[in-house]
């Protein structure tokens, strides 16, 4: 069985009206259009987060990412220093979101990526 790919014009609807329904002005927020595609994707729920940027304090981005992936430090100074990079793969939503917030909380650039099947 094959599963409906949404189109682009379908996101862009179920973003419109995620806009709306939160009192917001319909623009180009990255954040709910994922959010719109995860709901029409059920089936594509795990996402990867990829490290975009290091930023300027990549001590406290180490000490996060360790936290997060339980690497070792030789491992996670490596994956840091050669951005872009996966930071850990088919994660849930939620613990895609948490992880993503921790990262730029310490200052880096990342994002959400839908994970390869």
């Amino acid at each position: 069985m094959e599963l409906h790919q949404p189109t682009h014009d379908e996101i862009a609807e179920c973003a419109y009206f995620l806009w709306e329904e939160r009192g917001q002005p319909y623009g180009q927020d990255t954040e709910l259009w994922l959010e719109a595609e995860r709901l029409l994707r059920p089936a594509f729920n795990k996402y990867d987060v990829v490290l975009t940027d290091a930023g300027e304090n990549p001590v406290k981005l180490v000490r996060e990412i360790r936290g997060a992936t339980g690497l070792d430090l030789k491992s996670v100074k490596k994956l840091v220093s050669e951005t872009p990079r996966t930071v850990r793969q088919s994660m849930s939503a939620n613990d895609a979101d948490t992880l993503l917030s921790a990262i730029q909380e310490a200052g880096a650039r990342a994002e959400l990526r839908p994970a390869q099947r």
